[in-house]
This record gives C-alpha cells, sequence and structure tokens, in this order.
C-alpha cells in the first residue's frame, strides 16, 4: 500500500500538475470507470478494507495448504482422509 500511496501522492502532488494532467487525459482515452484518483486521504480505508481481505485471503491458504498435506500422507484409508476434511472445517 506504500507503493500505491506514493504514487498517487506523486501525481496529485502540488508541483505535478502536468503529471496529473497526462493521467485525467489518459482515463479519458480509455472510458475508464474512473476520470480521477483520490487523494491519500480519501483512500486510506480503501487500503484497509484491502488488507482485511488479504489477511483473509492468507488464513484461508494457510488452512487449505495444511489439510493437503494431511491429505496426502500415505496409507490412510477413507475414514481417514474424511476425518481430515471434518476437522479442517472446524478449526
Amino acid at each position: 500500500m506504500k507503493d500505491v500511496t506514493r504514487i498517487v501522492n506523486l501525481i496529485r502532488g502540488g508541483n505535478r500538475a502536468q503529471s496529473h494532467r497526462k493521467l485525467l487525459e489518459f482515463l479519458k482515452e480509455r472510458s475508464a470507470e474512473y476520470q480521477d484518483i483520490p487523494l491519500h486521504s480519501e483512500i486510506r480505508w480503501l487500503s484497509a478494507e484491502w488488507l482485511c481481505t488479504l489477511d483473509f485471503l492468507t488464513d484461508i491458504t494457510e488452512d487449505l495448504n495444511i489439510l493437503n498435506l494431511k491429505l496426502q500422507c500415505k496409507k490412510q484409508n477413507i475414514c481417514q482422509l474424511m476425518t481430515h476434511i471434518m476437522l479442517s472445517g472446524k478449526n
């Protein structure tokens, strides 16, 4: 998120008017959904939402990796495999 903030502040900065005008022109040419970018203070909540989503996806991926390793163990019967699956949902 630091990179995004730095880029937004670079484009929208007070002495960067020419860069900002070029960006506005580019967005208009591309018929972009947004015609401008918000200042850093206006995107703080977006960064918080993004971090929450990233945390959630990281947790889910970690749980799936653990389950995957348990299911790959050799010499297991179907009951043991199902137990791993059922217990993974309760964590």
